[in-house]
């Protein structure tokens, strides 16, 4: 509520309770020196100056107090010879001084004594509201995060009126970004920018593979060397040790995707068969995930049977199988069937897959120390190879983060997900939890606020959203995201004017009443959206809403990056290699014995 008689004194008050430390140790400091000035002005006044010397107590003390810190700048100019006083005529020049002085500090008491101008208060007040809610100016966003290498997330005007990127550092910047845009809005333009400006490490997921056409060639002549999927290969028995029961579960999730299913349960029961394929492939120094695949195309009791033939893994076929021989195992134990059932679907999008993530030779594979290399690896599988090797996608994902964070050596890495709702890589808001502290940055892409809803539930989507420090929201075609949007951005006050029309009565010269309406207007503050879903909405598509961190959080609305007229001058992208083409070579379950002599 607003105080209609607060004074500029009040206000001054209120600033200074507001004010930062540094601003309130700025004005000590002026404070100070002034009190000093004022003290030996007024004691050089007294005893130096002709003029006021003579007096007596009273008055030498009010016109020395009133010459006040001139007195220092009179004495310099009279030791400087600039002023020379005749001790018998010694004039009235000390007035001038005193009366500027005076005058000063007469001006700035009648100036506090004033009530506060209500429109400029409300102005105020408005502004001060939208700065808490960190809502700040342009140029002090530029101030605070400017992007010369990093993550940018859109272009802001400076005070000359040239574009300037903000963004996320490489070198200082932290935490996890995510971009939600619809369909066509622009968000492939803003990965373009990324990746012409991050300058390490990075794995992309690349279903048009527009990125590679745009970026690999001017990221492998400034950055290091780019890999493409398919051609190139990932090793990804290199990621997973198949007898860390860890390492294990999470190849489990990420390929057969239990979550996905109303009855988990068959596709858990699969666990234990893959702990049979890790022992039984150290045994035979064999590729444990060529194995796995193997397994699911071949025959059931064929697999079992080989399985036990390694004394270390027997215990866990059994357990597969109910404490059951192979042999026993019929079509009638329906539980055990329809979890090898679950284990041989879930895999068979792989199978063509088999040779990109189970190399025979290394000659085109991403090496282990592909980060240090500063190494880009573009995965470009379609969106409609996603809804069949999205298992795999997401394996290698993990997979290469996992190794990362095993490593320790906290060297930037930028893992982007274009497309988030395809890939749909498991634990999400657990890996955007920890891989920060290793200096891992996730870039991820959504459509919209319900596919994030729809892939990893409510409570999933708001784990992930908070997990996220920095945000870009391009205006949006569904209502529910607008509403998020206008929801985070806070409010904004408006005034509010209001009409009132009182009645006063009185007795007239007559003796006779009379009614007299009165009118009187008030002013007040009333909060508001900073923006409407309708006006979020209806925002011009070249905008970005923009959540982000540094120190506080940050509101603002940026224009969207797009690089379209350089795209004719960047490089033409070097060509993948080529699919090996080899015959399939599948596991040799039991070996043949070797006859006695």
């Amino acid at each position: 509520m607003m105080n209609e008689q607060m004074t500029i004194f009040n206000y001054w008050q209120e600033l200074w309770r507001e004010a930062t430390p540094k601003t309130k140790r700025v004005l000590r400091i002026m404070v100070l020196v002034y009190g000093v000035l004022l003290l030996l002005g007024s004691y050089l006044a007294a005893t130096q100056m002709a003029a006021i010397a003579p007096m007596k107590v009273g008055g030498k003390t009010f016109a020395a107090v009133g010459v006040g810190p001139f007195g220092v700048l009179w004495q310099l100019l009279t030791w400087l010879g600039v002023l020379v006083e005749d001790p018998r005529n010694p004039g009235l020049g000390w007035m001038l001084p005193a009366a500027v002085h005076l005058g000063f500090w007469g001006g700035v008491i009648y100036l506090g004594s004033q009530p506060v101008n209500q429109m400029a208060l409300q102005k105020q007040q408005a502004a001060k509201h939208q700065e808490k809610q960190g809502n700040l100016s342009e140029t002090n966003i530029i101030a605070v995060i400017p992007c010369d290498a990093g993550v940018p997330f859109v272009a802001l005007e400076d005070e000359k009126k040239k574009p300037v990127l903000v963004g996320l550092n490489h070198d200082t910047g932290q935490g996890h970004v995510l971009v939600v845009a619809s369909t066509r809005s622009g968000k492939g333009l803003h990965l373009t920018e990324v990746l012409k400006q991050w300058p390490g490490a990075a794995v992309v997921v690349d279903p048009k593979s527009e990125q590679w056409t745009r970026t690999a060639a001017l990221r492998q002549q400034r950055v290091g060397p780019v890999y493409h999927l398919p051609g190139h290969q990932v090793k990804l028995a290199y990621y997973y040790n198949f007898r860390n029961p860890d390492d294990l579960q999470e190849l489990h999730a990420q390929m057969l995707r239990p979550d996905d299913d109303n009855q988990r349960i068959f596709a858990d029961k699969s666990l234990s068969l893959f702990r049979a394929i890790g022992h039984f492939a150290a045994a035979r120094g064999q590729d444990a995930l060529r194995v796995l695949l193997d397994a699911a195309e071949d025959d059931f009791l064929k697999v079992l049977r080989g399985l036990e033939s390694v004394p270390e893994a027997k215990p866990f076929v059994r357990q597969f199988t109910n404490g059951l021989p192979p042999d026993k195992v019929t079509s009638n134990d329906r539980f055990v069937t329809s979890a090898y059932g679950t284990f041989t679907t879930r895999l068979f999008g792989y199978q063509k897959h088999i040779d990109t993530i189970c190399p025979y030779t290394p000659k085109q594979t991403l090496p282990r120390e592909w980060v240090a290399r500063k190494s880009t690896l573009y995965i470009t599988y379609s969106l409609n190879d996603l809804h069949g090797v999205g298992g795999v996608v997401s394996a290698i994902l993990a997979g290469l983060m996992r190794d990362h964070m095993k490593k320790g050596q906290r060297q930037r890495l930028l893992v982007v997900i274009d497309e988030t709702a395809a890939v749909r890589l498991r634990n999400l808001d657990t890996y955007l939890a920890t891989v920060g502290g290793y200096g891992i940055t996730m870039l991820l892409y959504a459509q919209s606020l319900s596919q994030l809803e729809g892939i990893y539930g409510k409570s999933g989507a708001n784990a992930i959203l908070s997990n996220c420090s920095h945000q870009l929201w391009y205006p949006p075609n569904d209502f529910q995201t607008a509403a998020h949007i206008s929801d985070i951005f806070g409010t904004k006050l408006e005034a509010n004017r209001s009409f009132s029309t009182v009645s006063r009565t009185f007795t007239n010269k007559e003796g006779q009443l009379q009614t007299v309406p009165q009118q009187s207007v008030s002013e007040s503050l009333h909060e508001t959206p900073t923006f409407l879903p309708a006006e979020v909405m209806a925002m011009p598509k070249d905008k970005v809403f923009v959540l982000t961190e540094h120190g506080q959080q940050i509101r603002f609305v940026g224009n969207r990056l797009d690089g379209r007229e350089s795209f004719g001058q960047l490089p033409r992208p070097p060509l993948p290699p080529p699919m090996p083409v080899t015959p399939r070579r599948y596991t040799e379950w039991i070996l043949p014995t070797a006859e006695p002599a």
